[in-house]
């Protein structure tokens, strides 16, 4: 019996770790990232608790199961060898209805029990002696706890399944520039919200980029995605509109990487809420960015030192708090992500909104400087060997005069 109580435990600590498993692998992700870690802790220590006595309840609920179906032997155990024991209960079964009374005499032998003969399990014993279900109220209880528990995580899990449906799923092509049918209207009215100064070079690059002419035709720019404003208002402040270079020969290259924001928000992985851009100190902004993870797990998003960050339509909105009045200034600078202050990878929980903050230098010296709503460049710097403001505009200089 001690050997098969350890047995029991044994059962009882497998149950109970895969019914915290469960409960952990259906609540954590969506319900204890998005608390406070203490209390986080804490809800989960209650719901291992929970989760542990619920197995032990399905252990003891099948053991008694298997006791009342299989664990029970007829009142008598017939030949071919029948018991002494069985014999003189029959004998004395047989001289009660006669009325006659035996003999008496030396005392039968006691025979032995069958378990004890044989080293086998007696059949008119339970096969499994349950340590904990001592009474049917008892059992009741574990019953009653076991089906709480199990409806409650079934519950939870349901509503996880059903808030998940809803959110966006991956594109199945990886960092392409591609939602929607290209239309010509949208491809016209995207340019003409732009500064005039630009819609030359807009008009040029739609034809000579395939990745600015969607991002113009297909509505990118309203979910935050740019890059056609940065390459029109560089080659614009370098060329006018006597020529109009690739923006390969305009110091810029498209960002690859997979874990990139950009990137993400075009596979639908994560939707840009909103981009702002402020002064932060001489020659350095501030560019905060309100992101929500659309998928069920961590989302590492990484901004690259050098990314760059367009003003919203190629112009600064200033809004004033007393009017709400927007004044529209000249063409303002494109900025670049530098390393100052960050480690470049930020982590967004499950189906939540994150802040990503980070230090930027401007691009284009001499430009207004740039201030309002923003849109995130499918475009990062080529060149980011710079460490300040000056470097970067040296880097910029030495590019422009080749």
């Amino acid at each position: 019996m001690k050997a098969y109580g350890s047995k029991r435990i044994s059962l009882w600590v497998i149950s109970g770790g895969i019914s915290i498993g469960i409960g952990f692998f259906v609540v954590y992700p969506q319900i204890l990232v998005r608390l406070p870690s203490t209390i986080s802790r804490f809800i989960f220590a209650a719901l291992a608790g929970f989760c542990f006595i619920a197995g032990i309840g399905i252990v003891e609920i099948a053991s008694w199961l298997i006791a009342k179906t299989f664990g029970k032997a007829p009142s008598r155990i017939d030949p071919p060898g029948m018991s002494t024991a069985g014999r003189s209960g029959d004998r004395y079964r047989q001289s009660a209805s006669t009325n006659i009374r035996l003999p008496s005499g030396p005392s039968l032998p006691t025979e032995k029990p069958i378990s004890q003969v044989s080293g086998k399990r007696h059949p008119e014993q339970p096969i499994f002696a349950s340590p904990i279900v001592g009474s049917r109220q008892r059992l009741g209880w574990y019953f009653a706890g076991a089906i709480a528990i199990l409806t409650l995580l079934g519950l939870v899990g349901f509503a996880v399944l059903r808030r998940n449906r809803s959110l966006s799923a991956p594109q199945p092509n990886a960092n392409v520039v591609t939602q929607k049918q290209a239309s010509a209207d949208d491809l016209v009215k995207a340019i003409e919200r732009k500064p005039i100064e630009l819609r030359t070079a807009l008009n040029a690059y739609a034809n000579l980029s395939e990745d600015i002419h969607r991002i113009l035709s297909q509505g990118l720019e309203k979910r935050h995605i740019g890059g056609a404003v940065a390459v029109a208002t560089t080659n614009w402040q370098w060329n006018g509109d006597q020529k109009f270079d690739l923006p390969t020969k305009l110091g810029f290259e498209r960002i690859s990487n997979d874990d990139a924001l950009v990137n993400q928000v075009l596979r639908g992985e994560a939707a840009i809420k909103d981009i702002a851009i402020a002064k932060a100190a001489e020659k350095r902004y501030l560019v905060t960015i309100h992101v929500i993870n659309l998928t069920r797990d961590f989302l590492k998003s990484r901004i690259d030192k050098g990314q760059l960050v367009e003003m919203e339509d190629g112009k600064n909105s200033i809004v004033s708090d007393q009017n709400e009045q927007i004044a529209h200034t000249s063409i303002p600078q494109t900025v670049a992500a530098s390393d100052e202050k960050r480690d470049g990878v930020y982590v967004i929980p499950p189906s939540s909104e994150g802040t990503i903050e980070f230090i930027a230098y401007c691009v284009n010296e001499n430009l207004a400087v740039p201030k309002g709503s923003a849109n995130l460049a499918i475009y990062k710097l080529g060149n980011t060997n710079f460490s300040s403001p000056g470097q970067l505009h040296a880097n910029r200089r030495s590019l422009s005069a080749t």
